[in-house]
């Protein structure tokens, strides 16, 4: 037996359907919709921020969008980045101390990322990329 399907009018359906929703009797979908409405905006603009180099920029983005979300692991992380870009590596360090708190079941992470800027300011420095070949 075969059950046809006409899609032609679930878009006007399913239109409908959501007219009917009472959002007034259930704010906290509304308040989820700005949260991921200002997510998805800063994280677009962090990235051009990062494609550009503007770490001035992405700085002051992150540090921005953490004062009403201190907790976002994203944005911490833009900042940690920020901080190693601009030669700050203590400060990134910080940030990324602060996250192994909030998060610790990540320390383990936040500690990897923490050599990586390390490594990257010492190439920075030196004008040349380390090898760990001898880690292969």
């Amino acid at each position: 037996m075969m059950i046809e399907v006409n899609f032609s009018n679930l878009e006007k359906v399913f239109s409908e359907e959501v007219q009917k929703f009472d959002f007034e009797e259930r704010p906290e979908i509304i308040e989820i919709s700005k949260k991921y409405d200002e997510a998805s905006k800063y994280c677009l603009e962090a990235k051009n921020a990062r494609i550009e180099g503007n770490y001035d920029k992405l700085y002051s983005l992150a540090s921005n969008f953490l004062e009403k979300y201190p907790g976002n692991i994203v944005a911490n992380l833009d900042l940690a980045e920020a901080f190693s870009k601009k030669g700050n590596i203590l400060m990134a360090c910080e940030v990324l101390d602060r996250l192994s708190k909030l998060y610790p079941s990540n320390e383990f992470f936040f500690a990897g990322q923490k050599n990586l800027f390390f490594i990257e300011n010492l190439e920075a420095s030196n004008g040349s990329k380390m090898d760990f070949s001898i880690l292969n």
